[in-house]
């Protein structure tokens, strides 16, 4: 699979549903009657950049940042409730409570910030009985815990102590 794939809630299961044309077809018209800017989050380069980026950020392997995208897809789509994020991170990518809440907070806070009135839209359509408004954040973690999100993949934090003394 290329890497490409692992970053893609849109392809990361492509290959597989593909071979059977009825789920495929049934798969296609899904996406087709969301949103454009659901549409745009599943499909876009920048989605992809965003994943790929988070993964770095905390060493996510391939095939957690695979379901990583699973994660987002079903929650763009409707099939999962937004509410349950941080414990389906936690759970599908084995991580510990603090990584699963800073990766959702950045999910939250960055990448469903563009299309986040139709995420809400949908999740109250899907999830009558649940809570879901433009105010709630699925996870709340304390600021001394938190760790900014930072592309370049190096996990910063308060209480990081570089050595400049040592030669790289």
């Amino acid at each position: 699979m290329d890497n490409f794939y692992y970053y893609s809630p849109f392809r990361v299961d492509a290959n597989i549903i593909s071979k059977d044309k009825r789920i495929w077809e049934i798969y296609i018209k899904k996406i087709n009657q969301l949103p454009v800017p659901i549409q745009d989050l599943l499909i876009k380069a920048k989605t992809i950049d965003f994943l790929s980026d988070i993964g770095g950020v905390f060493s996510l392997s391939k095939d957690q940042s695979a379901e990583l995208s699973r994660i987002v897809r079903n929650i763009l789509i409707g099939d999962s409730y937004i509410g349950n994020m941080t414990r389906d991170i936690s759970k599908r990518l084995n991580l510990d409570w603090k990584i699963s809440s800073q990766t959702a907070n950045a999910i939250f806070g960055g990448l469903f910030q563009e299309a986040l009135e139709d995420i809400i839209a949908i999740q109250k359509e899907k999830f009558p009985d649940k809570k879901v408004s433009l105010a709630q954040k699925p996870i709340k973690i304390d600021e001394e815990d938190k760790v900014p999100f930072n592309p370049t993949g190096q996990v910063v934090s308060k209480n990081n102590i570089i050595d400049l003394r040592k030669d790289s």
